[in-house]
Formats: structure tokens, sequence, C-alpha cells
């Protein structure tokens, strides 16, 4: 009578393996590298801010609509960039990451045209130039200094939640300063918080220390 051969016993190492294999390749999908974001933001903070500070001289009525385009599609371009990052977050995600990730990509849309509806209103109510350019400028500033402290907070990251910190101040002081020193603070403090944000999370990534999002461990 012949005997079935017994089963290979179970290859503990082999099965951590693919365990962590598979680890990897969802920390993969969902890691969206800060480097991108912050550049992005230093670039439409420090480039967007700077062409309105050096053509601001003659008062906002006279400053070229040139300089405006410019601005305006330096801070989409940070938008768009910072929504499909979140979008990439959700990649290999289920469940309440998956929506989490979803309603947090889907804050930055909503906030900012919310933001236009609302510069709409005063403009409509005759707030002088001076007075939307100061508004426009605090609000979208205050929106993107709010949302990366919602998601520094949503993904446990403190260095994404202090720059959100720092950004919603530096709306505060811009719009106190006034115009034109608006544009300049926006410009130096601002960009200039976005380019710190881009250097730390480049050594972070050198390290191979850089934070992975979306709650996976």
């Amino acid at each position: 009578m012949t005997t079935q051969p017994e089963e290979a016993p179970l290859d503990l190492a082999a099965a951590r393996a693919i365990i962590d294999a598979q680890r990897t390749r969802v920390r993969t999908t969902a890691y969206s590298d800060d480097r991108v974001i912050f550049g992005i933001w230093a670039t439409a903070w420090g480039v967007g801010y700077g062409v309105l500070w050096a053509v601001s001289g003659d008062g906002v009525e006279r400053m070229p609509w040139g300089a405006w385009a410019v601005f305006g599609v330096l801070i989409l371009a940070g938008v768009v960039t910072t929504i499909l990052h979140s979008a990439r977050r959700m990649s290999g995600m289920d469940g309440v990451s998956r929506r989490t990730g979803a309603m947090y990509g889907w804050s930055w849309m909503v906030a900012f045209t919310a933001a236009q509806v609302l510069l709409g209103g005063l403009a409509a109510a005759g707030l002088p130039p001076e007075g939307m350019t100061l508004a426009a400028n605090g609000i979208s500033a205050l929106i993107v200094g709010i949302l990366y402290m919602a998601g520094g907070a949503l993904w446990q990251d403190r260095a994404q939640f202090a720059l959100g910190v720092w950004m919603a101040l530096v709306a505060a002081v811009a719009t106190l300063v006034g115009l034109p020193g608006t544009f300049a603070v926006m410009c130096l403090a601002g960009g200039g918080g976005m380019a710190v944000g881009a250097l730390l999370a480049h050594v972070a990534q050198r390290r191979g220390n850089a934070p992975r999002r979306g709650g996976l461990a």
C-alpha cells in the first residue's frame, strides 16, 4: 500500500516575503511625493506673487492682465496637482481610507469654487479693487493653509500640519501689511515656506523615512 507524500511544510519566511511585497505595492501606490506638492506651490506662490509684486508699483488698477493670467495659471496648477496627488493616495485603498482621501480631494475643489462665488458677491457689493485683491489673496491662502492642516491631521503628518499653520499665519500677516506689501510677503514667506517644505521632504526621501499616507502602517 502506497502512502501519499506529506505536504511540504509552510515556509514562514516565504509567506512573510509575500505579505511584505503586497504591503510595499500598496504603500507605493498610495504614496504621493510631497516634493512635488511643495515644489508646485513654492513655484506658484514664489513666481506668481513675485510677478504681481514686480508690476504693482502703479497700483492694482494699472497692473497688466498678463501678470494676473500668469498668477492664475500657477495657482490653478497648484490646485490641480494637489487634487491629483490626493486621488493617487486613494489607489490601493478601500473602505474608510478611500472615502477619506476622496473627500479630502473634493474639499480643495469645493473650497476654491465657494471662494470664487464669495469674491463675486463682494465685487457685486461694491468692494473697491484694493479690497478685492486683499480679500482674494487672504481667502485663497487661508484655504490652502487650512486644507494642509486638515491633511496633516488626516495622515498624521506633523510637517504638513506645521506648514499649513505657517501658510495660515502668512495669509493673515500679508493681509494686515496691505498692498503692495501683500505680494512681497506671499512671495517670500509663502513661497519660501513651501520651498523649505520641499527641501525637508527631499531630505526625508533621501533618508528613506518619508511619511506614508492613508493610514497604512
